[in-house]
């Protein structure tokens, strides 16, 4: 009795074939082997069902596999754990015409996760696969809808627009808006420095918020922009403050802190420490992380929680009084994101013992930052013994205040600084706990104390940084945009497309970039951040089945419908030519009118059949010197 597993990558295949062996014969669909149709919309637009047709490897390989089908007594499909490895098991089932199709999900690819996954196995999960559905058909309607129109406004060959790459365009558009328009202005700050009790230590003037300067925003800037730390540009108050020759003591506090370790890595957090620490793009990333899942290395790495499983937890116990290093009398635990879609735990080693495993540099790179993550997450925290002082001047006009820090117990960060795993999430924020602070006197309310110094401080307000790869993820992330699986595809699409170049190692949007971004935003509903957002609230509700997945498509259609009859009408930006006022000549073809075109390559003609379901698809050379215009 031999069955038949069928999942998606054939590396996972041959990991899973040793694993099980001859009872069973496992093979790979090579992910989507079915797929909407490359050259038409492929969505019915009265009853919103999608179109599916093979690819073309799929085919051959959904051959091969139904011919094994025949050899076996029964079919289990094990495709991946989120929506789209949903989606495939569905795909399969329904054209191998399984009537009651087994689905079986494991988090790893060991053979006692395996065999516990075959003895449970499960349904496939329909409200999971109308969600990916619900995503692949709205993507698709907006994609190609709006592509081809794109592309004729801003005479450009090869445009294209969707969902979550605007959004992550809009965001470094006006990124760049914003330093573009900023002007740097003079600030102050003001420290004040003391001497008492063989001690030395100082106070930050804590600037009042009636001096506080504000920033006005437009547009989608006004729901993703953060404000900076707030300054003064009053030069006089500032050296009314930095005058006061004795403070007196309002609130003098002392307390433990406890600095928790990082959690372990989830999709997000992999993508950002790969890309800070070694340059890697997503994409990159993401291709080393499969290769180490499919090899049985590590769990599954989709996922958004950032929580290991029990047993894991316990295997890493065992490790850490093993290696002499300290962990808590309790698992340490962090909170579900918001909207997080996959219930399976964070990213780890399947095997904690093994140090270094993959075949490539990033797949080693990867495996050891996973593994170094997933130890400390359950290590003891770190204490400290924290001060601090409130002090106002004798008139009561200003105030300061003075912190004090002094690690009492290293707990994980013992192991962190040896490692390096320690490095923060999110480089751009430093973290007040890695820098040393004196410790400060044991003051009370009341009690005056003489300024042995002070000094104020002259800056200039900078403009705010471009993006890196890390930072726009973690930011699309933090506004709800998008999912970090599918992150990988949208910065490929990105530089793929000439929409953005690095620069220094951050991001910067090309002319053609801000040129969409003119013509789309606020024209389209999908423009708007709160619109992206607010879909992948509803695509989670289809998930959890609380909503239909078909009126969401139509309601979709019939908004980008009533939207795309303005496209004519939408402002030509500054410095494009409108392909209306482009030389033209016949077609030799077909007797249409062609265009002279501006595609990636230069200019050439283009038949105006193209844009008719490309009912003639004839180019030609461009020459400048010789031109026939029709008028």
């Amino acid at each position: 009795m031999t069955t038949l597993l069928i999942v998606e990558s054939p590396k996972k295949a041959k990991t899973i074939q040793k694993l099980l062996g001859e009872d069973f014969v496992v093979m790979a669909s090579y992910g989507h082997f079915r797929d909407l149709p490359e050259h038409e919309l492929g969505i019915d637009t009265d009853t919103f069902q999608l179109k599916y047709e093979f690819t073309e490897k799929g085919r051959l390989k959904f051959v091969t596999i139904k011919a094994a089908m025949k050899k076996c007594s029964q079919v289990i499909l094990g495709t991946d754990l989120d929506r789209e490895g949903e989606a495939i098991a569905w795909h399969l089932a329904t054209m191998l015409g399984l009537k009651s199709p087994k689905r079986i999900r494991f988090n790893e690819i060991t053979k006692a996760a395996l065999e516990k996954a075959i003895f449970t196995s499960e349904k496939i999960n329909y409200h999971l696969v109308n969600a990916q559905q619900a995503r692949r058909g709205i993507d698709r309607m907006i994609g190609y809808r709006l592509s081809r129109p794109l592309s004729t406004k801003l005479s450009h060959k090869g445009l294209s627009t969707g969902r979550v790459q605007f959004a992550a365009q809009a965001l470094l558009v006006e990124q760049e808006a914003l330093i573009r328009t900023h002007v740097s202005r003079e600030h102050y700050t003001v420290e004040l420095q003391f001497h008492n009790d063989e001690r030395q230590w100082s106070a930050r003037w804590m600037i009042p918020e009636s001096v506080r300067a504000q920033v006005e925003l437009q547009g989608n800037a006004q729901t993703n922009y953060e404000q900076p730390k707030p300054i003064c540009l009053d030069k006089a108050i500032a050296q009314a403050a930095v005058s006061v020759s004795s403070v007196r003591v309002l609130d003098y506090t002392r307390e433990q802190s406890t600095r928790m370790p990082p959690p372990p890595l989830i999709t997000s957090t992999m993508q950002q420490q790969a890309s800070m620490r070694w340059g890697y793009d997503p994409d990159v990333t993401m291709t080393a992380a499969q290769s180490l899942y499919d090899s049985g290395h590590i769990t599954y790495h989709r996922t958004d929680v950032p929580n290991l499983a029990e047993e894991a937890i316990l295997a890493i116990h065992q490790l850490a009084a093993k290696l002499g290093l300290p962990f808590p009398d309790k698992p340490n635990k962090w909170p579900t994101p918001p909207g997080a879609q996959e219930a399976h735990e964070a990213i780890r080693p399947a095997n904690m013992e093994l140090e270094d495993v993959g075949e490539t540099e990033q797949e080693r790179n990867l495996y050891r930052l996973i593994r170094l993550r997933a130890l400390q997450s359950q290590l003891a925290p770190a204490h400290y013994d924290v001060q601090e002082l409130l002090l106002e001047d004798e008139a009561g006009q200003f105030q300061y205040k003075a912190s004090g820090r002094q690690l009492v117990d290293p707990g994980y960060l013992r192991f962190a600084r040896i490692s390096g795993a320690g490095q923060s999430d999110n480089p751009d924020e430093e973290s007040d706990e890695d820098t040393p602070l004196p410790t400060l006197p044991a003051l009370n309310a009341g009690d005056l104390v003489a300024v042995d110094d002070s000094t104020m401080s002259r800056h200039k307000t900078q403009p705010p940084r471009r993006y890196t790869v890390a930072s726009l993820m973690r930011k699309l992330e933090k506004l709800g945009i998008g999912r970090p699986a599918t992150y990988a595809t949208i910065f490929s699409t990105l530089s793929r497309r000439g929409y953005s170049k690095k620069e220094g190692g951050y991001l910067v949007p090309s002319q053609i970039c801000e040129l969409i971004y003119q013509v789309i935003y606020p024209n389209f509903s999908y423009s708007f951040l709160s619109y992206t957002r607010d879909m992948e609230a509803a695509l989670d509700s289809i998930a959890k089945g609380e909503l239909n997945h078909v009126a969401l498509m139509r309601e979709s259609w019939n908004i980008l419908s009533e939207e795309e009859q303005g496209f004519v009408t939408v402002p030509r930006p500054a410095g494009i030519e409108d392909p209306a006022d482009s030389p033209t000549k016949d077609c030799p073809k077909c007797g249409r009118v062609m265009r002279a075109i501006n595609g990636r390559y230069g200019k050439f003609w283009s038949c105006s059949g193209y844009a008719e379901n490309k009912a003639c698809e004839h180019t030609e050379k461009f020459d400048p010197a010789v031109i026939s215009i029709n008028k």
